[in-house]
């Protein structure tokens, strides 16, 4: 007797729960084949005139799981082969305002008592994928993530059974998305000649998706501004050199610059409609920056916050300009409570030797810094240790990552930064579609994080979410800038907080290194909510 070793397609994908007691095609596999499908969330297809709109839903909790059923049979050759179904039941409010049907979402309890986060269940992921879509071989997750992985703009993509209905579980390898088994308790099949398996879940099942409502699903293909097309400029005409690179935002009304030019950071404060360099404790003209010995002359090109700046202010340099030929891939911070018009910083981190060699002056170009309280409730996924990040291991290393962009390969890389030591671990990176990357920025409300190119590639933005199956940024949406704002050498981006949505939209800044027609700071408009 040979053993079939794909999942082949399934004649009956979706299993009626109240079909599960009586019919005989499901009544044994809900006696002895039941399994767990962890999830993220599911997709659900809505028509809307002549096209079908995707929406994705997802609950308060970030991790859950679907009932399912699964089967072994023998096929009249000979073959046995396996088999999977998932249960449906009738909607909750939220979802019926889409469909008339809704995956049977496990209690909380009962789902918990097996271990969601296992590489063995994302596997498992991947070859329930294969059984939604009919797929005769199984895609298999790569560890790095590897294609397809969540997609749309603020929601995974899917992998669909043929009722429309499918386990979204993180996006594993080419199929973007799955449903899992996770190995639960009492599992085992109904026989069924016809091929099919049977699906429902076991104990503790319950009807109610709950928590949040749905964003319709959005493209990983080029899309226009999410923001009105209006963009204006926020300082005086000729008030800076060229060169104002790094940007970051800090409520209420205060932005911070750089200029890597004269390797000065500027505090600006907000004034009616613009912004103007705070004129107090010798902030008038900017700070000059200094390394930690006092000397050199920082190529500052990025700079973020941690928490708030009382915490440090963080810039990143690709050089020293007093020696321009030498890459010194550097993240520094400043205390910018200090007095006097030059800041020395207090810490450097040199992460030259763990970066890709790169040109002296196409390095370090963006910094931001996500807290550890995002990257543990999405599970982010630890590269130097091949496991779930734990922010213990990393000693006195604040309380968050710091992320740099890097203008030669258009990567993102998240370190972790000992603040006792000065050692710098390599914690992850993420692969963007720019070809420069030249701003960064988390939207600390949503936790997307913004990376954004300059001229060299019209000013083009990617946004990537983390995939809470995955454990990775991965990318959800892109944008062209919008028409008001010049195709000009824009480096630096900043966005306000959700507590300034006003309209539908909160301010989205930028930096321009050229000083297109004497400017250097431009505001345009960011939709609040599902982008």
């Amino acid at each position: 007797m040979t053993r079939r070793r794909h999942i082949p397609r399934l004649r009956h994908p979706d299993a009626r729960a109240e079909d599960l007691d009586h019919k005989p095609l499901w009544r044994g596999a809900l006696e002895r084949y039941r399994w767990f499908v962890p999830a993220t969330g599911w997709r659900k297809f809505k028509a809307e005139g002549e096209k079908k709109q995707p929406y994705q839903f997802r609950l308060s909790r970030h991790l859950f799981a679907f009932a399912g059923l699964w089967s072994r049979w023998t096929s009249p050759d000979g073959e046995v082969v396996d088999s999977c179904a998932l249960v449906t039941t009738a909607p909750n409010a939220q979802a019926a305002e889409v469909h008339e049907r809704m995956l049977l979402v496990m209690e909380e309890s009962a789902a918990s008592a097996m271990n969601l986060r296992s590489y063995a269940t994302v596997v498992a992921m991947a070859w329930l994928a294969a059984c939604s879509s009919g797929s005769s071989e199984p895609p298999l997750p790569s560890p790095s993530g590897g294609a397809g992985g969540t997609s749309a703009a603020g929601a995974s993509s899917v992998a669909g059974g043929s009722g429309g209905s499918a386990a979204q579980a993180g996006g594993a390898g080419a199929s973007g998305g799955a449903g899992a088994v996770a190995g639960s308790t009492g599992v085992a099949g109904t026989s069924n000649g016809g091929g099919a398996a049977g699906g429902a879940g076991g104990g503790g099942a319950s009807a109610g998706a709950g928590g949040a409502g749905a964003c319709p699903a959005g493209s990983t293909q080029l899309s226009p501004w999410p923001g009105e097309a209006e963009v204006r400029t926020l300082d005086s005409e000729d008030a800076f050199e060229s060169d104002l690179s790094g940007l970051t935002y800090e409520a209420p009304g205060v932005l911070w610059a750089t200029n890597n030019l004269s390797s000065k950071l500027f505090r600006l404060l907000k004034s009616g409609g613009s912004y103007a360099p705070d004129t107090s404790n010798g902030w008038a003209s900017g700070k000059r920056l200094r390394y930690p010995n006092g000397q050199g002359t920082p190529d500052a090109e990025g700079v973020t916050l941690a928490a708030t700046s009382a915490a440090g202010v963080y810039v990143c340099a690709e050089r020293d300009t007093d020696n321009p030929s030498v890459s010194r891939l550097s993240v520094l911070r400043y205390d910018v409570r200090a007095a006097g018009a030059t800041l020395t910083a207090t810490h450097e981190w040199n992460l030259t030797a763990l970066l890709p060699e790169v040109n002296a002056n196409a390095g370090l170009e963006a910094v931001t810094w996500a807290a550890d309280s995002l990257l543990t409730a999405h599970h982010f996924f630890d590269e130097s240790k091949a496991r779930v990040y734990v922010p213990s291991d990393y000693g006195e290393h604040g309380a968050g990552l710091f992320l740099v962009g890097v203008e030669e390969t258009g990567k993102v890389y998240a370190f972790a930064l000992n603040h006792e030591s000065g050692a710098a671990t390599l914690v992850a990176s993420i692969s963007t579609p720019l070809a420069g990357v030249m701003g960064l920025e988390l939207d600390r409300d949503t936790g997307s994080l913004w990376a954004t190119c300059d001229d060299t590639c019209d000013n083009q933005a990617a946004v990537f979410g983390i995939d809470d199956a995955l454990g990775r940024f991965v990318l959800e949406r892109r944008f062209t800038h919008p028409s008001g704002l010049p195709d000009s050498n824009n480096e630096g981006i900043a966005i306000a907080p959700d507590a300034e949505c006003s309209g539908g939209v909160k301010p989205f800044f930028w930096t321009d290194d050229a000083d297109a027609d004497g400017f250097s700071v431009r505001e345009g408009s960011l939709a609040c909510g599902c982008l």
